[in-house]
């Protein structure tokens, strides 16, 4: 299924939960490959261990996004500020990876920068038409670009968007972390709610 935001005539694509094979990745030596799985980062703890490594992998191998995917994960533990510098080298040195893409929207989402947003994704609100030649998606990454889209949206004031992307999020990544995201901007809780109507009495 599709979720076409955009002008263009809706085609569809398949969204997978199996792993789909990057080729950059496939060309490096296997010992690296293996590496590169074991400094996936949990916890702060391991982000302390992984840093330096990291920094020293993308010196030997610059045109790896997934390194600096990586680095940014371990800094969001450790240094906000070398966070930030990773996303955005990522997304100079990798302007059309996906999850580079991404990152750096939610970026500027942070920072209320929302007019980058539509050049980031080529004014293309849509996987397949951003990316045509492909016919196939991971979840992580349908994940990632509806997620961003939908707080973008909202952001925006484009509320029936975000709805509309929420419930696709719903349908095809329950499970995802973003889906949970989306559905605290889009279904904020009772208190919440409570809490904001009492402030606009008390304003009146």
């Amino acid at each position: 299924m599709a979720t076409n935001l955009g002008d263009s005539e809706q085609v569809p694509y398949e969204i997978t939960y199996q792993a789909i094979v990057d080729p950059k990745i496939q060309k490096l030596p296997e010992p690296v490959q293996k590496e590169l799985d074991e400094l996936l980062v949990n916890n702060r703890k391991d982000a302390e261990k992984a840093i330096p490594r990291l920094l020293a992998l993308k010196q030997q191998y610059p045109k790896i996004p997934l390194i600096y995917n990586y680095l940014s994960v371990a800094y969001g533990f450790t240094d906000l500020a070398r966070q930030k510098q990773a996303i955005q080298e990522n997304y100079q040195q990798n302007p059309n990876y996906l999850f580079a893409r991404c990152h750096y929207a939610q970026l500027c989402l942070r920072e209320k920068q929302y007019d980058k947003i539509p050049g980031i994704f080529e004014k293309k609100f849509d996987l397949k038409a951003l990316y045509p030649r492909r016919k196939q998606f991971h979840a992580n990454e349908y994940a990632a670009f509806a997620g961003v889209l939908c707080a973008y949206f909202k952001a925006i004031g484009e509320t029936e968007k975000a709805q509309y992307i929420y419930d696709c999020m719903r349908e095809l990544v329950p499970n995802a972390a973003e889906t949970r995201q989306a559905k605290a901007l889009m279904q904020p809780g009772f208190f919440s709610r409570v809490g904001a109507k009492m402030v606009a009495v008390l304003s009146n």
